[in-house]
């Protein structure tokens, strides 16, 4: 990759670097994962079936994305391409009730799984490569992190 990474006209580089902001100096990815904030408030409107649908789809084009940009910048997983923590975030949110506090907790436990990569988060991103590697690892710790505040969710229901 020679000299800064812009945007251009590219709806691929569009869509992967989060409307831009994968292109911001510090913290892409956590502002990637807010992107999909308003995005998961607006899908929460939908049946559970069709957020699933939906998530999937999601998935499948940011993988797709990613594996584009990913060859046409020329750099392995690229910082600048956030389609994959917009995602992560999506499944970490899936079938969750949509308060401001099961949000926050989605989000900060989500993060850290991104960015600390603990088993098996770590072995998705080695063994895989380009949009599959990218997206994937996000996608497991959303899975994670679902699981982790479905089970606070639980907590706070009964007590």
């Amino acid at each position: 990759m020679n000299g800064p990474v812009r945007m251009g006209r590219s709806p691929a580089r569009w869509v992967a670097f989060g409307l831009g902001s994968g292109l911001l100096p510090v913290a892409p990815g956590t502002f990637g994962t807010l992107l999909a904030i308003p995005l998961v408030l607006l899908l929460s409107f939908l049946d559970a079936w069709l957020y699933a649908i939906v998530c999937v789809a999601f998935v499948g084009l940011a993988i797709m994305v990613a594996d584009r940009v990913e060859h046409q910048l020329g750099q392995e997983d690229p910082g600048v391409i956030v389609i994959d923590e917009v995602v992560g975030f999506m499944v970490a949110m899936a079938f969750l009730p949509v308060k401001l506090w099961v949000v926050v907790i989605a989000f900060v436990i989500f993060r850290l799984l991104d960015i600390l990569k603990p088993p098996p988060v770590d072995w998705i991103e080695q063994r895989f490569k380009g949009g599959v590697a990218i997206v994937a690892d996000d996608v497991v710790a959303g899975l994670l992190s679902n699981a982790v505040v479905h089970l606070l969710v639980l907590l706070v229901a009964s007590s």
